[in-house]
């Protein structure tokens, strides 16, 4: 009688400790696209005259990055100086197939040009930048190293 209560005690305890080891969750893969940023040129510009390029590191681990809808907006970018955001599209990296790629590579993001926008005749400018991609999901936000802009 007492090996069969030794044994029933030692089979519910295993049964209690791989319960509770089976319920603990697998961590979930962050879904979220990340940035970096690599550079800006030039770092010095003359208003309206030249254009900002702006080149970001990406890393889409479930390849949903972009959209072919011409109306879509996905990447954003912010002027540090009065907090104008400038909106942009993506078109889609990834073939329509149905399979999941992992996509990794850079942009460039091209400003027309830019205006000074306070009483100075220079102001240094830093640009923020961060992307959704189809399922919603938000970037970090990167912030890009200071340009001078003249009159």
């Amino acid at each position: 009688m007492k090996k069969t209560i030794n044994l029933f005690v030692s089979i519910l305890l295993y049964g209690i400790g791989f319960g509770i080891n089976g319920c603990k969750k697998t961590p979930e893969k962050n879904l979220a696209p990340t940035i970096s940023f690599v550079k800006i040129t030039p770092v010095s510009s003359i208003e309206f005259q030249e254009k900002i390029s702006i080149t970001i590191g990406y890393d889409d681990v479930d390849g949903d990055l972009g959209q072919n809808d011409p109306a879509a907006t996905n990447l954003w970018v912010t002027d540090s100086r009065n907090q104008a955001i400038a909106n942009f599209r993506i078109q889609r990296l990834s073939p329509d197939d149905g399979k999941t790629y992992h996509l990794r590579g850079e942009l460039t993001i091209e400003i027309p040009f830019v205006a000074i926008v306070g009483s100075t005749d220079t102001e240094a400018i830093t640009y923020s930048i961060y992307m959704h991609d189809r399922a919603g999901n938000s970037s970090n936000t990167v912030t890009t190293s200071s340009i001078t802009v003249r009159r």
